[in-house]
């Protein structure tokens, strides 16, 4: 999959998505100014059950990706995380979701 197709995979659930509730103070009317071109990292789905892979950033909470969560799209499961950044260039899921509204719910 390439971030062509991811991004049209955002632009359909996020014209889709109904209001929400995020800590982060990220709402359906602000969302566009955390919504990044995707880009790949490498991520510890922590779930002991998959391995470590590339996963499709979307939203970032701050502009740089070391700094605060980032939302991820993973293709082999064809859902959704809650990513966090642990050191150097390792990241961690520390919430997995099925919908892109669950994850902007539990950032």
């Amino acid at each position: 999959m390439n971030k062509d197709a991811v991004r049209m995979i955002v632009e359909q659930d996020v014209e889709h998505l109904d209001e929400f509730l995020n800590y982060h103070g990220i709402t359906k009317g602000n969302l566009h100014l955390f919504l990044v071109e995707p880009f790949e990292i490498f991520v510890d789905p922590d779930d002991l059950e998959t391995s470590p892979r590339n996963m499709w950033v979307i939203l970032q909470e701050s502009n740089n990706i070391h700094d605060g969560f980032a939302i991820v799209y993973d293709t082999l499961k064809n859902s959704w995380g809650v990513s966090e950044h642990v050191s150097n260039d390792e990241y961690v899921m520390v919430i997995g979701a099925e919908t892109l509204k669950e994850a902007l719910e539990g950032m």
